[in-house]
């Protein structure tokens, strides 16, 4: 099982749970998934953001925040930052696409660290998609739809908790509506900040 830690009252969800995470702007959303993250982290699971809104550097200095991730199976796929960020150049954790469109490639990079976490010994792996709202101007909803069914498909595969980050008011309804049917349950933000979680 996996504890979502004390914003949510230490409520679990089975291994190869989806949850689309989504609240109205300022609600803390990103952060909350960060926190669901550092709770993992803490208690020794891996934990893998996939970033289309922000570079390496200000998520790792986001997570620093949380929880000590210098030890931590940690990793980062940014599809933001234009080459490589200098200042995490040789950072194992970090690996970089060009852009959030390079579907293919950030499915590759994600498949690499599931794998090394899984021969590390590491049984349980949180994944935080950040956010999908930003991917879907780069690419169709379809082709989304697609990227997002293989990496849920892949996350419950591996007995993971998979988080995907979705803006309410970025995108149209018809369009949530599609990229909701990919997952098993929605954590909602409210605008005071408390969350729940309905399946």
């Amino acid at each position: 099982m996996y504890d979502l830690g004390p914003a949510l009252e230490a409520q679990t969800v089975d291994p190869g749970t989806n949850l689309l995470v989504s609240g109205p702007p300022m609600s803390g959303v990103r952060r909350l998934a960060f926190e669901i993250l550092a709770h993992g982290i803490h208690d020794n699971e891996a934990a893998l953001v996939i970033t289309t809104r922000f570079g390496a550097h200000r998520v790792l200095a986001d997570l620093e925040t949380l929880v000590d991730t210098e030890d931590a199976a940690l990793g980062v796929v940014d599809c933001v930052t234009r080459g490589q960020d200098q200042a995490h150049a040789d950072d194992q954790r970090v690996s970089y696409v060009t852009s959030p469109a390079a579907l293919t490639q950030i499915g590759i990079e994600f498949s690499k660290f599931v794998s090394e976490f899984d021969t590390r010994g590491f049984e349980q792996v949180r994944v935080v998609f950040d956010a999908l709202s930003t991917m879907l101007p780069y690419v169709s909803t379809e082709s989304v739809f697609k990227f997002v069914h293989v990496l849920a498909g892949q996350i419950t595969d591996a007995d993971g908790l998979g988080m995907g980050l979705i803006e309410p008011a970025a995108n149209d309804e018809e369009t949530r509506r599609t990229i909701e049917e990919l997952f098993d349950g929605q954590l909602t933000v409210a605008a005071d900040g408390t969350a729940g979680i309905q399946f």
